[in-house]
């Protein structure tokens, strides 16, 4: 366990580097509307990480037969609970007690905290349990450091994570910023934000979901499934382990490293994940591999797709009102499809515009990324390739030399 020494080192320097950015001397205009709203990452850490520190501690002191078995029985024990939770929680906020008695809603409430106790009680134990198999496995790909150990160490926390607010220009289709929002904001007081910077700046906002958040701890929502929770916290551990390596350093450069970024990790979330998601379930016991259930509607990924490219040609020549149409009428189409979004608008398209394999994204990088890990000999050497690329063109020239040694 010597390299658990390293843990609390870059708990603290993460600690550090991933401030809330609020400089109270100034605030973007996202801050000012949204300062209320704010999820505050400090608080956060400070919270979270002694909890994680002390059980590492005492589990390594212990070393439990009980918490050390069955990872797959914890991990599926804490979700069901978690998402039972969430069920009861619902069912008081979509009724507004309207149809419910006052003993029908203590009773609820009561069972509430029943639920949340016994959830809390096995989290970190079925955090640990995913954290040692994903451990495992990059083990296993051999993408560990000079020491031989795996670097960051893997650790995720599971709760209901914050909202992000993005805004982008209504005349183009561009990330302005990005703030976390509190996980429990309601759905009229993020129309509430949205419309006050439209109103006061013209900007096109969005306050989205997120799945997870390259905090450290690696935040990872528990409201997923398995398989999705497993994707994920790699995705997520990934854009830790690059923030030591010149992929990383250079997220923010430009545009095209940024997509790069996200969409290299979006890759390897999803392949290393259903590795160790297949290895839980060797027999394939919920039918998702190669089934067409397990991928998107693929008209309503083609009618995303086209929206964005007709939206930024209007955008360019200045139909702003008719790209919004556009988007709008696209996003009945999307809901009675079953695509579940809140809004489309251009704040949307730059947010998730980032993902090179997202059909919001124009981005010719999602081909490229996939182009290269198939021209790679395996992970480990696909991710020694992208993690030392600085900049854009000189990934362009990796894919290219890859791709000729493998002709």
């Amino acid at each position: 366990m010597y390299h658990r020494v390293f843990y609390l080192l870059i708990s603290i320097l993460l600690l550090f580097i991933s401030h809330d950015n609020f400089n109270l001397s100034y605030l973007s205009r996202s801050q000012s509307i949204a300062w209320s709203q704010r999820f505050s990452l400090l608080e956060w850490e400070l919270v979270n990480l002694p909890q994680k520190w002390t059980f590492m501690i005492w589990n390594n002191i212990t070393t439990s037969s009980d918490q050390n078995l069955g990872n797959l029985e914890n991990i599926e024990h804490y979700i069901e609970l978690s998402k039972r939770v969430k069920k009861y929680e619902r069912l008081l906020d979509n009724s507004g007690n309207s149809y419910l008695k006052p003993q029908n809603i203590r009773e609820i409430q009561a069972h509430i905290k029943e639920l949340k106790k016994k959830r809390d009680n096995v989290r970190l134990v079925a955090e640990k349990s995913i954290e040692d198999e994903i451990t495992k496995t990059l083990e296993t790909l051999s993408i560990i450091n000079k020491l031989g150990f795996v670097f960051p160490p893997v650790d995720i926390r599971f709760q209901n994570i914050p909202k992000v607010l993005v805004t982008s220009p209504r005349n183009e289709i561009r990330l302005i910023d990005a703030i976390l929002i509190d996980p429990e904001i309601s759905f009229s007081k993020r129309n509430s934000v949205e419309s006050a910077l439209f109103e006061a700046y013209n900007t096109s906002a969005l306050i989205d979901d997120l799945s997870g958040v390259a905090t450290y701890p690696l935040l990872v929502d528990d409201q997923q499934s398995l398989r999705s929770i497993l994707q994920t916290s790699v995705h997520e551990w990934f854009h830790a382990y690059f923030f030591f390596k010149p992929l990383g350093w250079n997220y923010w450069d430009s545009q095209e490293m940024t997509t790069l970024n996200e969409t290299v990790c979006t890759l390897l979330g999803e392949e290393i994940g259903d590795l160790i998601y297949f290895n839980f379930y060797k027999n394939d016991k919920h039918s998702l591999i190669d089934s067409k259930s397990n991928h998107d509607n693929e008209q309503l990924l083609n009618e995303m797709r086209s929206t964005r490219i007709e939206v930024d040609e209007l955008l360019s020549e200045g139909k702003i009102d008719s790209a919004e149409q556009l988007m709008k009428e696209t996003w009945w189409v999307l809901r009675l499809g079953g695509y579940r979004i809140r809004k489309l608008n251009q704040a949307y398209f730059a947010f998730r515009g980032r993902y090179g394999n997202s059909p919001a994204s124009i981005s010719n990088i999602g081909n490229e990324v996939n182009m290269l890990r198939e021209d790679s000999a395996d992970i480990e050497y696909f991710v020694d390739l992208v993690s030392e690329v600085s900049d854009y063109n000189e990934f362009l020239d990796v894919a290219s030399i890859a791709n000729t040694l493998v002709e």
